[in-house]
């Protein structure tokens, strides 16, 4: 959360967020509201953009 505010609170568009949201939602470690991989509330964390996904290798990546 601190490199997200630092960076001025940048946020994904809402197409740019439905597509993350999807990859993350037909991933193994999505268990419906947590990701098991990081432990982040996903619907949340999809939508900053300093954020990417912590698989290897990533799902989506940050966009700033």
């Amino acid at each position: 959360m601190v490199k997200w505010v630092t960076s001025g609170a940048p946020l994904v568009d809402e197409s740019q967020h439905g597509e993350r949201f999807s990859q993350c939602k037909a991933c193994p470690h999505y268990t419906g509201f947590w990701c098991r991989k990081c432990r982040c509330i996903a619907y949340v964390k999809t939508k900053l953009a300093t954020e990417e996904c912590p698989d290897v290798p990533p799902r989506w990546k940050k966009q700033v």
